[in-house]
């Protein structure tokens, strides 16, 4: 058998593995979190994915509740039922969950690949396998789990806010209180609806999670290589999360 060399020892997913095996590398390392520096790791991916996002997913989920509501009035008029109707189709099924990862996929999936890229090139990496550090448990399982935690609380927030947002014009397009709108939107609304969003938004953060450390990870050794590897991976994130979001409204529009 040959022997494994310095960069295979440190570097357990290969080019070839794909995906698939490194998420399942870092599942086997779950154990990484009895330490606190993985911890650490982890708490400043929330903070940077996370808390962070919170006014721009805030501002894009306002502007994007008033689109909804001032467009379908301009055309449907005033029908405050299908308003609310429109809110909990469009908002909770589809773009919230699509819109909070498009977030994060420009501002922490380049961020990512850029980070891991670097740190490769330099030779942090070996470093850390030098010192007797799993980088795999170190580096990677923190941000596959801040990315998919923020990604899916971002989809609530994103929604909550959406619908705020489209309530308000929908009540100074209609003349209608905001409470009457809240009423029907809860009432029409279901733990299913918002079941749904979360499960998806989940599904949305592992793979973008999974996308960015495995570009990152797998660079070149060289600096040129970066811009290339952060393309690469930001459209590729892009291209599944839209993928899994079709399937998932075709899986929806089966049952």
């Amino acid at each position: 058998m040959a022997t494994p060399t310095r960069d295979n020892a440190f570097n357990p997913i290969s080019r070839q593995d794909g995906y698939y095996s490194l998420l399942m590398a870092a599942a086997k390392r779950g154990s990484a979190f009895r330490a606190w520096p993985t911890r650490a790791v982890l708490m400043k991916q929330i903070y940077f994915t996370g808390v962070q996002a919170v006014l721009p997913v805030a501002l894009l989920a306002m502007i994007t509740g008033t689109l909804v509501i001032s467009e379908m009035t301009s055309v449907l008029g005033i029908n405050t039922a299908f308003t609310t109707k429109v809110l909990l189709w469009i908002v909770i099924r589809e773009l919230g969950p699509l819109l909070a990862a498009i977030v994060i996929i420009a501002r922490s999936s380049t961020a990512i690949i850029a980070e891991l890229a670097l740190m490769r090139i330099n030779g942090e990496i070996s470093a850390l396998y030098a010192m007797g550090v799993d980088p795999t448990g170190y580096l990677l399982v923190p941000r596959l789990i801040g990315v998919t935690l923020c990604v899916a609380i971002l989809s609530i927030y994103f929604i909550a806010t959406a619908t705020l947002g489209g309530m308000l014009m929908s009540a100074l397009f209609q003349a209608v209180p905001v409470y009457r709108l809240a009423d029907q939107f809860l009432a029409m609304a279901n733990p299913w609806e918002l079941g749904y969003a979360v499960l998806k938004s989940t599904v949305f953060g592992v793979v973008i999670a999974t996308v960015a450390c495995y570009h990152g990870w797998n660079v070149s050794q060289s600096v040129n290589a970066i811009p290339q590897v952060v393309t690469q991976g930001v459209m590729r994130s892009i291209f599944l999360v839209f993928l899994l979001d079709a399937l998932f409204a075709y899986a929806l529009f089966r049952l």
